[in-house]
């Protein structure tokens, strides 16, 4: 049986050589998800972004439980060929789409999306968020539309 002095030379070098690595890479991703950067744009083949939405893809508003808040959303084609929106993954029946889907939107072009969504119970923020990805006809990425209400009490 080896010193015991052997067996943690070998650990330590083990930890030289595997964690403090691994400890390293973590504490940068960390860095820089704090700094904004996705990490889809930072690997190889990352898929495009397809659709810009402005003015951003976060409506928000003010209501109260049982209001219906109406958010408008426009989509914009940076590419260079067209992109059809199929559809809107709607969560929740108290959300609804305004538009008739299959929706194509040309290279350089707007189309607005219109939300209704009546607002529901609050969760332990007060507020009632409803998120609303959008279905495309190829791979790319579009933010999804977010509709985030702060619930006031009823007059």
């Amino acid at each position: 049986m080896p010193p015991r002095e052997a067996t943690g030379s070998k650990l330590s070098r083990l930890c030289r050589a595997v964690l403090i690595p691994v400890a390293i890479a973590a504490v940068g991703i960390g860095a820089l998800r704090a700094f904004s950067v996705p990490l889809d744009r930072l690997i190889v083949g990352a898929r495009p972004t397809l659709l810009s939405v402005s003015p951003a893809p976060k409506f928000t508003a003010v209501a109260a439980v049982g209001e219906v808040v109406t958010a408008r959303f426009s989509l914009r084609n940076a590419g260079k060929s067209p992109v059809k929106v199929l559809g809107a993954n709607v969560g929740c029946p108290c959300t609804s789409v305004e538009n008739i889907f299959p929706v194509e939107i040309g290279a350089g072009a707007e189309q607005q999306i219109t939300v209704h969504t009546t607002v529901n119970s609050p969760d332990e923020t007060g507020r009632f968020t409803q998120a609303i990805p959008l279905l495309l006809d190829r791979e790319g990425t579009v933010p999804p539309l977010v509709v985030e209400v702060a619930v006031r009490s009823s007059p």
